[in-house]
């Protein structure tokens, strides 16, 4: 009989898991580097998705719970060698997951070696065939039936297991563990039958596994964990925070952004209804943008990137559990220091202080409308049937009544245009009072007879109650106006009106947001009413693109107090006074961790990086987005905006891993809020 000991399960486990996922880590590596080459993309998950897969990827800083996509996304120069930086990546990552796995299944297959007859020493023993070579191929055959069960099975089946019974759940997971026990056995039984057909030599020494390999091994994971947290937590920029001598302007800052709202429905972007004659006065007023557009197309990560001038992969808000980290600097925290009043009034689930959004507010409202109704099923309601405004206008007027001798910073949200589309009387019938169908603007997101192919007598309906509701918000924005005027502090603010994104009405065949990239959901309105003695033109138009990312550092500019030097955002002051007028500048835009899009001059780029798919629109002959050039010969341009989108996509994901950061940036809702998210169709 031959002993088989302890040492010896952990360390042919340890060498069979290492071996082979670092093997594992090499044939991604070819596999990314040789067929997608210049392609964009997000590889499908290869890790399994459980909480030991977030904590491997947060230990290495990958990101969000997607696998390896972020990591894949920061190299995908062209070439093999280019990817070299990903393959040491890798390699470093599946070793200490090939170490984790190797201790679990030595320890395990050790525990059943127990149960065997023991001899007389009390040590656990095997037949005498069952020599150390064997061990090896039961090891081998264990780890390969392991990984084919976390690498190939795991992230086909999570999607139907969610969505199943519990007997369904149970059912599917025995399956996948079964299969990897008879792979496993199977393995075990053909290797075992190749070396009794062809037994070692005499003379061949026995392999031993060596103890610098392993060493070598924990020396990559550990550079992968202790490299990335070497440098040290600083500290906020306190120089671009307080800087009370160098304002060059002392004016009040009033931001207002109303959801949903599309550019193209207001008149003073030339719609044929008249939608917004109060923000027509703003317009009239000051600085009209008329190619303006938002980051993404849903509200939580395009408001922090308005008051942080970060793109969401920077920011690290993605998703819908992801919140603002404290390290970033809002545009709130920089006013607050320099002496500003600040105060924020919103009426929406997305903005609640939950995510970070009351960051630098001395008073930050996010419970007068949801309060104002009694219970979650009226709040949910209010949420969908857009009657917000009043409550909202009403505390916003209180502050205003106390607080406007002081210098002071006002951040307004309007939520009324956001879907459901019921305004209240007069404004519901104001655009389209004969009609007399039965489609009405109320469940729009689920409603099944608001689809492709519905009658257009229908749709017209449908986009008069939503030009309802944006003449109603407007006139409550009317009534922002006249208290400002009263209060007399108009005259004296810097008033920047814009929009988070707007909604698409089955232009691509879908409706609401959150769904697209294109422009009906990206291009928002973008006025700024500078103070008066401003040396800025009144009523004057500029085509010069612009993003809401460009909000935060217009304002410091103008106020003269430095941008923090990780903005993302451009101001615009130069592009008013003819300094600089870039016309070609790309605007970037992104969705999810799958879809992003670029708009250079009149040509839009947008890629799926999980399905491959790719488009490109010439948007001055096809402003709507119809006609797709993928395949017309347009190969320089698609692989220019190509690069384009790679190397922004490189420089945010670095510029994430790069900022401070002192919390995990995810947090668990409240069922209250969970409801309410429900309501909207935005979570199951």
């Amino acid at each position: 009989m031959k002993m088989i000991h302890f040492g010896n399960h952990m360390k042919y486990a340890v060498m069979t898991c290492t071996v082979l996922v670092l093997l594992q880590a090499v044939m991604e590596w070819i596999y990314v580097a040789g067929i997608y080459r210049d392609h964009i993309f997000r590889p499908v998950d290869v890790i399994f998705r459980f909480r030991v897969s977030s904590f491997f990827q947060w230990i290495f800083h990958i990101g969000k719970p997607t696998s390896f996509g972020p990591v894949l996304n920061e190299y995908l120069a062209p070439g093999l060698l280019n990817k070299l930086p990903l393959l040491i990546r890798l390699a470093a990552v599946y070793s200490l997951i090939g170490l984790s796995i190797g201790a679990f299944q030595g320890c395990i297959l050790w525990l059943v070696s127990r149960l065997r007859k023991k001899d007389s020493g009390g040590r656990a023993s095997v037949p005498a065939g069952y020599e150390e070579r064997n061990l090896s191929l039961m090891h081998f055959s264990v780890a390969m039936g392991i990984g084919c069960f976390l690498n190939l099975l795991l992230p086909i089946f999570p999607r139907y297991l969610q969505r199943s019974s519990l007997l369904f759940q149970i059912f599917g997971c025995g399956v996948m563990i079964l299969g990897s026990v008879l792979l496993a056995i199977a393995l075990y039984t053909v290797g075992k039958r190749l070396l009794q057909h062809f037994p070692p030599k005499q003379d061949q020494k026995r392999f031993v596994f060596s103890k610098g390999a392993i060493l070598l091994a924990l020396v990559a994971c550990l550079q992968a964990v202790w490299i990335p947290n070497f440098k040290s937590r600083q500290e906020k920029q306190t120089e671009v925070l307080v800087q009370k001598d160098n304002l060059a302007n002392h004016a009040n800052v009033i931001l207002i952004s109303v959801d949903s709202l599309r550019a193209d429905h207001l008149s003073c972007y030339g719609y044929r209804r008249e939608t917004s004659p109060n923000v027509d006065s703003l317009a009239r007023e000051g600085t009209l943008f008329t190619r303006a557009l938002s980051v993404t197309s849903w509200t939580l990560p395009a408001h922090l990137s308005m008051l942080t001038s970060l793109a969401p992969e920077a920011l690290g808000v993605v998703g819908t559990h992801d919140q603002l980290d404290p390290q970033r600097i809002t545009l709130a925290e920089i006013l607050r220091k320099n002496g500003y009043a600040t105060a924020g009034f919103v009426s929406a689930p997305f903005l609640y202080s939950d995510f970070g959004y009351n960051q630098g507010f001395d008073h930050y409202d996010d419970f007068t409308v949801k309060f104002d109704a009694k219970n979650i099923r009226e709040a949910n309601k209010i949420a969908h049937r857009g009657i917000t405004s009043p409550a909202l206008t009403a505390a916003i007027h209180k502050w205003l009544s106390n607080n406007h001798e002081r210098k002071f910073f006002l951040f307004l949200h309007y939520w009324d245009v956001h879907y459901d589309y019921s305004p209240p009387p007069p404004f519901d019938k104001m655009f389209d009072p004969k009609y007399n169908g039965t489609i009405n603007g109320r469940n729009f997101h689920l409603n099944p007879k608001i689809k492709t192919g519905m009658k257009q007598r229908d749709l017209a309906h449908i986009l008069a109650l939503y030009d309802g509701e944006i003449a109603y918000t407007d006139f409550h924005i009317g009534e922002l106006i006249t208290t400002l005027k009263r209060l007399n502090v108009f005259d004296d603010s810097l008033i920047i009106f814009t929009a988070d994104h707007g909604d698409e009405f089955l232009e691509h065949g879908g409706k609401g947001h959150r769904r697209t990239l294109y422009d009906e959901v990206l291009r928002v309105p973008l006025i700024i009413k500078f103070p008066s003695g401003a040396e800025f033109a009144k009523g004057k138009v500029v085509d010069t693109p612009a993003s809401i990312l460009d909000i935060m550092p217009t304002i410091l500019k103008y106020l003269g107090l430095k941008v923090p030097i990780e903005s993302d955002g451009d101001e615009l002051l130069s592009a008013l006074n003819g300094h600089r007028t870039n016309s070609n500048r790309s605007l970037f835009a992104s969705l999810r961790y799958d879809l992003y899009a670029v708009q250079s001059g009149n040509t839009k780029f947008i890629a799926n990086l999980e399905s491959f798919q790719k488009e490109l629109y010439d948007l001055t002959n096809d402003p709507q987005e119809q006609n797709n050039l993928l395949h017309e010969g347009n190969q320089n341009k698609i692989e220019e905006h190509q690069r384009i989108l790679l190397n922004w996509l490189n420089k945010e994901r670095q510029k994430y891993r790069s900022l401070p950061r002192n919390q995990m940036d995810t947090f668990e809702m409240s069922e209250e809020m969970k409801e309410q998210l429900r309501s909207l169709g935005y979570i199951q």
